[in-house]
């Protein structure tokens, strides 16, 4: 097995553990590794944000400004 196929697998493992001990299934996360890879799907999640998101005000219930 490669280091790029072992990265995979802990991948899709985490997927299992984390949908196991906390009930949360993040299907966003399963369908990039499965679509790109575990290593691709890494180097995308580390990548610095650059959208256009405003944030929200805590507490407020609104979003924005």
């Amino acid at each position: 097995m490669t280091l790029k196929e072992a990265l995979h697998a802990k991948m899709l493992a985490a997927y299992r553990t984390a949908g196991t001990e906390t009930g949360y299934c993040g299907n966003y996360f399963l369908r990039s590794v499965k679509r790109n890879g575990g290593l691709e799907t890494a180097k995308r999640m580390l990548r610095p944000f650059r959208g256009k998101a405003v944030p929200r005000r805590v507490g407020s219930g609104k979003s924005g400004p």
